[in-house]
């Protein structure tokens, strides 16, 4: 069987058609311009291609209805419909007409429940629905593995009994919450395709995606990019206000709801907070008299809300989940094993079940892995699936770096919050389905959007690229820097694309300064391009950029993102050393963990060290009030820095050892652990010469002046080397020439202190007379 739809519609329509077979893909579709040649006898080849498609797609218009071409299809195709041999789609385009007029045939009136598709992506998702069944049908092994799901019979019950007690009260939401690659979503997929829709189907939902600085214009922005009640900037007007954000949120839902359609939404700590608060727009939806009674929110969230929520909000249900037991495992892998023809002797069986963690993709991937290959392989690199699991990065990166398209296309990614397939293909000016591929089995991207359209990196990933400073080459520097003025320059909605739009903006936000039109002055938007400036360095655009919507932002906003942008500009502040921070300050007065954090920030680029220690003691001990891990990572990593910027690095180690051993892969926390222990009374080698090997291995671009640094005070404190330690510190200076230089300058100071020979540091610092000596300098936040 084949699975082609033909389309039959007038030639007025070829703008919508346009857009139709973009989303659908044309290698599924049959339309004149695209499939028929000429010179060929037409009718003859019509005919021909109805008989090859098995779904013929009747779009009706006031044009259609009047096309003779039109006719003669639908008259060809009837007895075909009758006969079972093609299913008949009709669909309405024309908002002009409806199921009565008169020139619609009364057979189709008939049989047919027509609804209206003005617009061409909403028409596209549903027929690339019936495309995939077709395929299912030609292919049944691929709707087993479509529909795979296993083990979670206990957490099916609990959700069920949630979701149907008190029946007097219609749930709008449910929230599962666990790890990442624990199968949240696929739950959610799960039960409401299973129990909550009629016929249902887990792979009808459409994922969209909220991180942490988004707010509600980001999620009214992806709704509407679905329903496509509103155009770019159009709804830009509309949200501007927290307000009116609301309203037009909440009807966008209803919209949802009015076209069958189901959301899941990938919540990166944006909805669900790490104090298990909901954030207060998602609660304002949750209570809005408007929202129809409905679930609108299926939410796959990080963390875990708190055990009353529920209580408290009636129409919430919310459910943990976590990795999957080993006996769940097991028959998740023979399943899989034997839809793809497997048959794996029991010994395997276990020595694959010892080695996972209890997320179902390392069972997916494994047998991947050994449908491609050999058990010898897949048993080879079982610990590497493992470890990916672990958010241990380094060994894909450098599996990576072996394939410089691959990684180039990796650090390009990192450059959105997500970007549209078309869009990432036309920058690299090329089809990169192959590399896609390869980054979807290393769980690097997911995938989302109405038609799947839209690719997102694994944030942990682009942390990871970001921290360590990967650079993009200049060819795609190029070619991104030409797109991105291609679309500013495109000001009316020539470009429907989301992805692309969102990217642009903050580019505009970026260079414009006080030019931007202020309907791009939505606090969430700027709130990612202070973010991003900051941790570049600059700090006078992120001054700017915060003043303009903190001061010239005269509507009601949601006071989250107000509060992070007023900590930004307290951190730009600190860093320029203004005194203007002592009045910014205050805005955190009644927040102390972050009253004390900033001013402990403030006196430590000031060099009034003690100071700093002090603030930041006060910080720590507020920490039981905030998220403990992100909040208390911060607090730790500075007074670490403060602590062995005063020498006190005994006091410091503990601290530092608790910041690596939460996040091993990251350098700073390998640097400062190192140096703390390496100076410590009883300086534990074997975990030297571990932190100085991670070093060397890892992806700073910096790794060799640490290293090197390293090795320099490792030959000095622990073997008692002074002039060998001299020597290594000299050549790694001299031979450097960027601020990096600090790293072995400042070891270099401190030995020459302890052996009162000052006059060799004097004598190094003279060589290198285009640098500023600085005792302390800035690490990223």
């Amino acid at each position: 069987m084949n699975y082609t739809l033909f389309i039959s519609h007038s030639s007025a329509q070829k703008p919508y058609i346009e857009e139709l077979c973009k989303y659908i893909g044309y290698d599924y579709v049959v339309v004149d311009k695209y499939t028929f040649e000429s010179g060929e006898e037409l009718w003859k080849e019509i005919r021909a291609a109805i008989d090859e498609c098995n779904i013929f797609v009747y779009l009706i218009s006031e044009e259609s209805l009047q096309s003779q071409w039109v006719k003669n299809e639908i008259s060809y195709v009837r007895e075909k419909i009758d006969e079972e041999q093609i299913i008949f789609c009709p669909f309405i385009i024309d908002e002009k007409i409806d199921i009565n007029h008169p020139d619609i045939k009364k057979w189709i009136k008939n049989a047919y429940l027509t609804d209206h598709f003005v617009h061409p992506r909403s028409l596209a998702r549903l027929l690339k629905k019936k495309i995939r069944r077709s395929v299912w049908e030609q292919f049944p092994s691929l709707k087993v593995q479509n529909h795979l799901f296993f083990g979670r019979d206990q957490e099916m019950h609990t959700l069920s009994e949630a979701y149907f007690n008190e029946v007097e009260y219609c749930k709008s939401s449910i929230i599962v919450s666990g790890l990442p690659h624990v199968g949240r979503k696929r739950l959610l997929r799960e039960f409401v395709a299973t129990k909550v829709i009629p016929g249902g189907d887990p792979t009808d939902l459409i994922e969209i995606r909220m991180s942490d600085k988004d707010s509600i214009q980001e999620f009214a922005i992806q709704l509407n990019d679905i329903v496509e009640d509103y155009s770019y900037d159009e709804l830009l007007d509309k949200v501007r206000d927290k307000d009116n954000a609301l309203l037009i949120t909440v009807q966008l839902l209803n919209r949802l709801h009015d076209i069958k359609e189901y959301i899941v939404i990938n919540d990166d700590k944006c909805i669900v907070r790490g104090d298990g608060l909901l954030t207060e727009w998602f609660l304002d939806i949750i209570k809005h008299d408007s929202l129809k009674s409905h679930l609108h929110l299926n939410v796959a969230s990080l963390f875990t809300p708190r055990p009353d929520l529920s209580e408290i909000f009636s129409n919430i249900v919310t459910i943990q989940i976590h990795p999957l037991k080993s006996t769940d495992m097991r028959t998740l892998l023979n399943a899989y094993a034997s839809q793809k023809g497997l048959e794996l002797p029991s010994q395997d069986v276990n020595f694959f079940i010892d080695q996972f963690t209890g997320y179902p993709e390392q069972a997916l991937f494994a047998i991947d892995t050994l449908a491609k290959s050999n058990m010898a392989l897949a048993r080879k690199t079982v610990q590497h699936l493992v470890s990916k699991f672990d958010n241990n990065y380094q060994a894909i990166i450098t599996e990576l770096k072996n394939d410089d398209r691959a990684f180039q296309i990796l650090i390009l990614l990192s450059f959105f919050e997500f970007i549209s397939y078309d869009y990432l293909c036309r920058i690299c000016g090329e089809d990169i389905a192959d590399v896609l591929e390869k980054f979807h089995y290393y769980s690097l991207i997911e995938s989302f959007g109405s038609g799947k359209q839209y690719v997102s990196l694994n944030p942990a990933i682009v942390d990871y690229i970001k921290r360590v400073k990967f650079k993009l080459s200049e060819q795609y520097k190029i070619k991104l820097r030409k797109m991105t003025s291609e679309v500013l320059e495109n000001t009316d909605d020539k470009i429907s694309d989301i992805s692309y739009r969102l990217y642009a903006t903050k580019e505009l936000l970026r260079q414009g300064g006080a030019k931007v039109d202020e309907r791009y002055l939505i606090p969430s938007f700027v709130l990612k391009v202070i973010t991003e400036e900051y941790y570049v360095g600059h700090d006078d655009n992120v001054i700017s950029l915060a003043d303009r919507v903190l001061k010239g932002y005269h509507r009601q906003t949601y006071e989250d993102i107000i509060r992070s942008i007023n900590y930004w500009l307290c951190c730009a502040l600190c860093r320029k050393k203004d005194r203007r921070f002592f009045n910014e300050v205050k805005y955190f007065e009644d927040s102390l963990y972050s009253y004390y954090f900033l001013n402990g920030f403030y006196y430590r680029h000031t060099k009034n060290y003690p100071k700093a220690k002090e603030y930041y003691k006060e910080a720590l001990d507020h920490i039981k009030e905030y998220d403990g891990d992100s909040y208390a990572s911060k607090a730790e990593h500075e007074m670490v820095m403060v602590c062995m910027t005063l020498g006190d690095y005994d006091e410091a180690l503990d601290l530092a050892e608790h910041s690596y051993k939460k996040n091993s892969s990251n350098t700073y926390h390998i640097e400062s652990y190192f140096r703390c222990m390496v100076r410590s009374a009883h300086p534990n080698r074997d975990t030297l010469l571990r932190l100085m090997d991670e070093m060397h291995k890892s992806f700073d671009s910096h790794r060799e002046i640490i290293y090197n640094t390293m090795q320099a005070e490792y030959c000095f404190y622990v073997n008692g080397k002074f002039t060998e330690a001299i020597t290594m510190l000299t050549q790694t200076i001299t031979s450097n020439m960027d601020k990096y230089r600090n790293y072995p300058l400042r070891s270099l100071r401190e030995m020459c202190r302890k052996r009162d020979a000052m006059q060799i540091y004097d004598d190094v610092l003279k060589k290198c007379k285009d640098f500023r000596e600085e005792s302390d300098f800035d690490m990223t936040e």
